[in-house]
């Protein structure tokens, strides 16, 4: 590789990189793209390594595994002891020129590629090999892409709190941490969150730290206690949320908490814990529900209905499938 490449122009096609393959990226990042490396021949000369590196990892034969090993072990050394990344993109690039091939992607600590998801009313725990530590709620489905240059967590259905790790061991340095979904596109700043898909927007609520909520032509950071709501929406994408009826984050835990909802709000979040529909009449939609419940019962959903039937005029009427109806006590 040209040692004739200064390390922010690396630094600029790793952070293009990272951006394209987030899971994410639109028509206009990739026209942005194209303008960047347009822009100067050293430019794409910068990219082209980029690239060079994140596919060619991608094909070491297995019988060489244990000799990449040991170079990428040696490659992290040097970044830990002062090389700058154009040395160690170096050193990787004449690795892969000796080894050809794809394998580390399943094997070495610093990549990996998997889906995990929970049921409805299953929560799980989540250890990765940076570090981190992931909390997946109630039916939730998410993407783990970690590649050498960039950590992605692609949140496809539910919510996830989500606690990033150090990243020690890879060998070019931390990696930035990202998080998208249908409507948003996060970057973790070395923290603690949490991320919810709803029906028309992304949640984030920052337990610690700060996140970076990156929008088309601006970015907005949120620090500790802050909720907000993302959109698709050209008016007003971002919102944020003063006092939320839910505590957004007491479900990590155990616990629901609620702050005024309506019943009706209440029911559609105790839906998530349940099989079978929840409902109300409307003439009792409209009350206003405070308290805690408990989700670490085995029908959480159940367990709720019946504390508010003993605080509340409503009554349960159970339904063969399964559902639950509330409606005004005689």
């Amino acid at each position: 590789m040209s040692a004739e490449l200064p390390s922010h122009i690396l630094d600029q096609a790793i952070h293009w990189a990272v951006r394209l393959y987030s899971g994410t990226a639109n028509a206009s990042d990739h026209t942005a793209c194209q303008q960047w490396r347009d822009a100067d021949p050293l430019h794409e000369q910068a990219w082209q390594q980029v690239q060079a590196i994140e596919q060619d990892f991608l094909h070491i034969p297995r019988d060489r595994a244990p000799l990449a090993s040991r170079t990428l072990a040696s490659a992290a050394s040097r970044r830990t002891r002062g090389y700058s990344r154009r040395q160690t993109l170096a050193m990787l690039g004449a690795t892969i020129a000796v080894l050809g091939g794809g394998w580390l992607v399943q094997r070495a600590p610093w990549q990996q590629m998997s889906t995990y998801a929970t049921a409805v009313g299953d929560r799980d725990q989540l250890f990765l090999h940076d570090g981190s530590r992931l909390h997946l709620n109630t039916d939730t489905s998410l993407e783990v892409r970690f590649s050498p240059l960039g950590r992605t967590i692609m949140l496809h259905r539910g919510e996830v709190f989500i606690e990033t790790g150090h990243d020690g061991s890879a060998p070019m340095g931390k990696r930035r941490f990202w998080v998208t979904t249908p409507y948003a596109r996060l970057e973790a700043l070395g923290t603690q969150f949490v991320v919810r898909n709803l029906a028309e927007a992304t949640q984030l609520h920052v337990r610690e730290g700060a996140v970076a909520i990156h929008l088309e032509h601006t970015r907005i950071v949120a620090r500790s206690g802050d909720t907000y709501l993302i959109r698709n929406s050209r008016l007003h994408p971002i919102t944020r949320v003063s006092q939320a009826p839910l505590d957004p984050e007491a479900w990590t835990r155990n616990a629901l908490i609620a702050r005024g909802m309506t019943l009706t709000e209440l029911i559609m979040e105790l839906s998530r814990y349940h099989h079978a529909p929840l409902s109300c009449d409307p003439e009792v939609a409209d009350m206003r529900v405070s308290g805690v419940f408990q989700l670490g019962e085995t029908e959480p959903a159940l367990h709720a209905l019946r504390a508010l039937s003993n605080t509340l005029p409503v009554s349960l009427t159970h339904k063969p499938d399964g559902g639950i109806h509330l409606m005004a006590q005689p």
